[in-house]
């Protein structure tokens, strides 16, 4: 008789238990079991507010086509990654350090529609991916890459249904910014030509994350032009 089964049904019982937790607690978990540590270098501020995460998973799937695919930009310890595979749609989570990747294929081995991909998103052609498929983005966004991600989010909004992001406040206001603002600038101009509009979802201080952030940040949708002008 085969042993497989009993310790399938206890790895089982591990991840029920584990999606069953707090937000806060699953991660202070993960990273006790896994021994990690969140590195200031790629701006790891993991997502622990329960609420917010899911808004924004509820966003993106009232908000984009049941045909798209799901891309998610930093799935960090699955705080929002859960909850968009809990919509049984197509996910691509993307995660640049694979140290946390063991922690995410352990939380997504339940979800058959989700799957985890280590690559560095700066290095993806997502212009190009799934070039069958409508995009929905989802993520929370790196600080020291925000700027950047979102430039090339927006070059390729055509593609998407919707973009939903955690961002730096005062990102936010320099996106939603009009000429004569003092936010006004590159980004703003950007938001112009590639965005129909963005709305704010959400205000979320530094206790929504582990650890702190030094900042404020908000939760937006961008809805892009079908074809920009």
């Amino acid at each position: 008789m085969s042993e497989e089964k009993p310790e399938a049904d206890k790895v089982k019982a591990d991840v029920e238990e584990l999606l069953g937790m707090s937000r806060a607690a699953r991660t202070r978990l993960l990273l006790k079991l896994y021994g990690l540590r969140p590195r200031r270098s790629l701006s790891q501020n993991f997502l622990i507010n329960e609420p917010a995460a899911e808004v924004m998973a509820r966003a993106v799937d009232e908000r984009s086509g049941r045909e798209a695919l799901i891309v998610e930009i930093g799935a960090g310890l699955g705080a929002l990654t859960v909850p968009l595979a809990r919509l049984k749609r197509d996910l691509i989570a993307f995660e640049t350090d694979g140290h946390l990747v063991p922690a995410l294929d352990l939380l997504l081995s339940p979800f058959a529609n989700a799957t985890v991909k280590h690559a560095d998103i700066t290095k993806e052609a997502l212009g190009e991916f799934a070039p069958d498929r409508r995009l929905a983005v989802v993520g929370n966004l790196p600080y020291h890459l925000t700027g950047l991600l979102l430039r090339s989010l927006m070059e390729i909004g055509h593609r998407c249904d919707v973009i939903v992001v955690t961002v730096q406040a005062e990102v936010a206001e320099r996106l939603m910014a009009r000429a004569g603002d003092e936010q006004y600038g590159i980004l703003s101009v950007c938001a112009a030509y590639y965005l129909e509009r963005i709305e704010k979802l959400q205000t979320l201080g530094p206790a929504a994350f582990m650890p702190r952030p030094d900042v404020t940040s908000a939760a937006l949708v961008l809805q892009p032009w079908c074809d920009p002008a």
